[in-house]
């Protein structure tokens, strides 16, 4: 698509990054790894990058392809630091990384002994 056809009934192309347009301002779909953003200051609409949220201690970013969008999700149990849900960078206060050996080695906080 990439364009729209103005009241004397010529065609144009919609501006950058947009995919749908109903006119040279207005875009109501975005090329993909757009997002369609809301400028309140201008009330207008414009296909960009929206900042990545940030994740909470305790959890890592993780893109879920049903919603198409990144979700915090939770590290493992006791871990405070992580970049996926099968490994841990820093436990929790109290509780030392431990990483079982094996061809599948598996990351867990364990109680540090008193």
């Amino acid at each position: 698509m990439n364009m729209f056809m103005d009241a004397s009934g010529e065609c144009h192309y919609c501006y950058d990054d947009c995919l749908v347009c109903a006119d040279a301002e207005t875009c109501q779909t975005c090329d993909m790894g757009f997002d369609l953003i809301f400028d309140e200051s201008s009330s207008t609409e414009y296909c960009g990058y929206e900042p990545e949220p940030e994740c909470d201690w305790g959890f890592y970013m993780e893109y879920d392809e049903s919603t198409m969008e990144d979700v915090c999700m939770p590290c493992l149990d006791n871990c405070d630091i992580c970049y996926d849900a099968n490994t841990c960078d820093l436990c929790y206060e109290g509780f030392t990384l431990s990483v079982t050996d094996g061809s599948d080695p598996v990351e867990t906080c364990e109680q540090t002994e008193p």
